[in-house]
């Protein structure tokens, strides 16, 4: 699954990107990839409370665990809880030129510089019935499967 946010403000970080990745994560395989392309000009964004929970553990295990234990005492946990439940079913990478990878590791996600490397590395593991889906506009689609 390659896909983006669409377009600026939507892309602005690393948190509203949870929102096309749902889109893909409707129709990947578990154990599939999902590669979001994304500006995130904003960070994760820094000093939020998305930030501080994902910072506060070193796993998706961990990140869902810690929503579970504290899910009375924090705010606006749905994204953060999506993140985790996407996460669990497939690898995602985060393509962005204003990010530095330590910042897209410490959203627990995989940073990717080059997508040419990334798509031809994906691509010699693929069988030969594999299927690739590329939903532009993330958040504002609805993908099915015939």
């Amino acid at each position: 699954m390659i896909t983006s946010n669409s377009c600026y403000c939507l892309d602005l970080n690393v948190y509203q990107t949870v929102q096309g990745m749902s889109a893909a994560a409707q129709i990947v395989k578990t154990g599939g990839t999902i590669i979001m392309a994304a500006e995130c000009w904003d960070g994760i964004p820094s000093n939020s409370d998305y930030e501080t929970i994902l910072t506060s553990v070193s796993s998706v295990n961990d990140l869902m665990k810690f929503i579970k234990d504290n899910e009375s005492t924090l705010k606006d946990t749905w994204q953060i809880y999506y993140q985790a439940l996407i996460q669990q079913k497939a690898n995602v990478y985060i393509y962005s030129d204003k990010l530095d990878d330590k910042i897209i590791k410490r959203a627990l996600f995989n940073p990717v510089k080059d997508l040419s490397k990334l798509t031809d590395a994906l691509v010699s593991k693929i069988v030969p019935y594999a299927r690739i889906c590329i939903l532009p506009e993330g958040p504002q689609t609805i993908p099915y499967l015939k």
